[in-house]
């Protein structure tokens, strides 16, 4: 099997985040949020391409958080 792209993997897991996690979005954004690291700003070496390591999760959190505003822009900021 060959090595997936970037582009192939973003759209993979966001699927199996949804296979994974709880079907209540409440639980599956908190498990979410435990499981991110904490936040690089002003950590030397940050690219301006870190944002992009998360470009699946927020794709996981854009239509179930439609129904939850608040907490999807939480789980999003």
């Amino acid at each position: 099997m060959d090595a997936l792209g970037f582009g192939e993997r973003w759209r993979l897991i966001p699927g199996a985040l949804t296979a994974h996690l709880p079907g209540d979005f409440t639980r599956s954004a908190q498990i979410l949020m435990d499981s991110l690291e904490p936040e690089l700003a002003g950590h030397p070496g940050k690219t301006p391409w870190d944002g992009f390591i998360v470009v699946p999760e927020t794709e996981f959190v854009a239509e179930p958080g439609i129904n939850h505003f608040g907490l999807a822009m939480d789980v999003l900021k």
